[in-house]
């Protein structure tokens, strides 16, 4: 029995995706019409082809790139290979859940959360800062430079600055000429020969909502519980930058402070 034969605009349909979508995966190679009429050019496509065709949206919609898909449809990609890009693809939506949920928590208080921050490459840039707004200004140049540098920033990893001697164990927390150091994450797979590798760590951390003059209640809190519990520091305190920008509505400034601990 003949294998029924299916019009482009059918085996979309049933898809659920348009005949464009078909003709491009077509021209990348990852399916192949069953039969091309070589006078009108229409494409038919068989069940197996269909079938096919779901099994690589469901592939693309499971965080795989069309790439990979296509190492995995021809035997270049292992099912081992498959496994682990299914799991880095999970842990960047855990990643990515993780970043929402923390940028909803609207809380009357600080509550001081444990947390494991990945390795990290960064350019990093040391500046003194004279005061707040000097220290945004550092921040937006050295994230600039880097963008003239050509330098690929990391998808999957905030930049943060990081404030060596910052006193705030003994109340010293200055917001006047103070050290900061401005680190910009690279993506793993264009690493710049300057980087420096910031290794994976414990931590602890809280988030603070508001403009960063009020920020040293948030240093507070931790240091509290830095001392309550006997935890040892095991670097630099820093800050991760989930919202704000130079409007004038600071209340909706979101920053998260990680402290490195043993």
């Amino acid at each position: 029995m003949k294998p029924k034969l299916f019009k482009i605009s059918e085996a979309a349909s049933v898809c659920g995706v348009a005949p464009s979508l078909v003709r491009h995966y077509e021209s990348l190679g990852l399916i192949t019409p069953a039969v091309t009429d070589m006078e009108t050019n229409y494409r038919y496509y068989d069940v197996v082809e269909i079938e096919r065709l779901l099994m690589i949206l469901r592939l693309k919609e499971s965080g795989m790139s069309l790439k990979e898909i296509s190492g995995y449809l021809e035997g270049i990609l292992s099912a081992e290979d498959y496994i682990a890009t299914l799991t880095r693809c999970r842990e960047r939506i855990e990643r990515s859940i993780e970043e929402l949920k923390l940028r909803d928590y609207r809380t009357s208080h600080m509550a001081v959360q444990h947390t494991f921050i990945r390795r990290r490459f960064c350019v990093a840039r040391d500046f003194l800062a004279s005061d707040i707004e000097d220290a945004v200004a550092c921040y937006y140049a050295h994230v600039s430079d880097c963008i003239k540098r050509g330098i690929r920033f990391s998808r999957e990893l905030l930049n943060f600055c990081e404030f060596p001697d910052s006193g705030f164990l003994n109340g010293a927390l200055s917001l006047e000429n103070f050290p900061v150091r401005v680190c910009v994450c690279a993506d793993e797979s264009h690493i710049p020969a300057d980087a420096v590798v910031y290794p994976p760590t414990r931590a602890l951390s809280v988030i603070f909502f508001g403009y960063y003059d009020q920020i040293p209640s948030a240093y507070s809190v931790l240091a509290d519980y830095v001392k309550m519990h006997n935890f040892t520091l095991s670097g630099n305190p820093q800050e991760i930058y989930l919202e704000g920008d130079n409007t004038d509505e600071q209340k909706k400034y979101v920053t998260r402070i990680v402290l490195p601990v043993k």
